[in-house]
């Protein structure tokens, strides 16, 4: 079956940026597509797309027009996730910068997902910006809906992620919000 094109997110939109159905993504993706992966860090370490970038940062912050990509790649995980997410600002590394969250809501005008396309453009980027559209649950839909050469089940990766928790407050080496007042100490979300 012929992939579908990708649709123009509104006008009121960012241009160039696209709302990609599941079955138009390329299987597999290409390694000059920047894959990034808007959920939370539960949901990504559960199962993700094959190569995506945990971009684990508030929503409020990424809707923001003045927190810059200079702000937000020193906030990624890893060392390696910082360098690929980098690369966009090399000539022929990276073609597409293709975003998800979990059932495509956040990818209104004034949305997360839009939010962060916007962010390459105004860095410069001039390749293909998208969003998938319905987010991952679209994916996996489509991957246990098509099967064989091409089929986008390729992409989904459902291998779990073990993390590193210390109760001292961090998360594969990322320091976490405590409160102090808790005895004993707590992560915010428990106080």
């Amino acid at each position: 079956m012929p992939a579908k094109p990708a649709t123009a997110l509104p006008a009121t939109g960012p241009s160039q940026i696209r709302l990609v159905p599941p079955q138009s993504l390329p299987s597999p993706l290409p390694s000059t597509y920047l894959l990034l992966d808007l959920r939370t860090h539960a949901l990504f370490t559960a199962s993700r797309l094959q190569g995506a970038i945990p971009v684990t940062i508030p929503s409020t912050l990424l809707r923001r027009p003045n927190f810059t990509l200079a702000k937000l790649i020193p906030m990624l995980d890893s060392e390696a996730d910082r360098s690929r997410v980098l690369a966009f600002k090399e000539e022929g590394k990276v073609d597409a910068v293709v975003v998800y969250d979990q059932d495509g809501s956040s990818a209104a005008d004034n949305g997360t997902l839009v939010g962060l396309l916007a962010k390459f453009r105004k860095d410069g980027f001039g390749g293909e910006l998208w969003a998938i559209k319905g987010g991952f649950l679209s994916v996996v839909r489509q991957a246990r809906a098509q099967d064989g050469p091409g089929s986008v089940r390729a992409l989904v990766d459902e291998k779990r992620i073990e993390t590193s928790f210390k109760a001292g407050g961090t998360v594969n080496g990322r320091e976490l919000p405590v409160r102090r007042n808790c005895f004993p100490p707590r992560l915010l979300s428990t106080c």
